[in-house]
């Protein structure tokens, strides 16, 4: 019997051993924590998932920033802040929406409002205004157009604006200035 029992036991020690030593040599992995609908992809880029154009597909909401001499093929431009063009240097961020069921995307950016200091921190101030929300039916008192998610994205001044699908076009809406 004391034979059976310093077997085991030797046996034990040895895969004790064997977990630590490869701990050693395989470093442990922490996942980052994303909210819910939040995924990064392999450029860093965030991705955001809704259903902006109100079909039964998912929709994509990237944000990354716009490369120096990008080229945009297929792809709708949209400045709703003011009508500058994309600038040809890059832009520090931008939100690419693609619908799920259409090969349609859109660029949303302007230099100026993605370039303000809260675009540069560790948490974006833009999240997605689930349709069944609570949240949703006090934008939809402002915005009868309302019908799908939308995009909430924070300013400077601490009011968030809402920009959203109307069925044919992105619209942006500011409500008074009232933090």
């Amino acid at each position: 019997m004391k034979k059976k029992n310093s077997s085991s036991y030797l046996l034990l020690i040895f895969l004790i051993f064997i977990v630590i030593f490869s701990s050693l040599f395989f470093p442990t992995c922490k996942k980052e924590e994303l909210n819910p609908g939040t995924e990064k992809d392999t450029t860093g880029s965030i991705i955001l998932t809704a259903f902006i154009n109100d079909d039964k597909y998912e929709d994509s909401v990237i944000i990354k920033p716009i490369a120096k001499f990008e080229k945009f093929n297929n792809v709708t431009i949209v400045n709703l802040w003011d009508s500058t063009k994309v600038s040809s240097y890059g832009e520090q961020l931008s939100l690419r929406i693609k619908f799920g069921n259409v090969k349609e995307e859109f660029l949303i950016h302007d230099s100026s409002y993605f370039a303000t200091p809260m675009w540069s921190s560790d948490s974006l101030p833009v999240r997605i205004l689930n349709k069944n929300n609570k949240e949703f039916s006090e934008w939809n008192k402002t915005i009868p157009e309302l019908n799908s998610d939308a995009i909430v994205l924070g300013t400077e001044a601490g009011i968030d604006i809402l920009l959203y699908w109307n069925g044919y076009k992105f619209n942006l809406f500011w409500p008074d200035e009232e933090p």
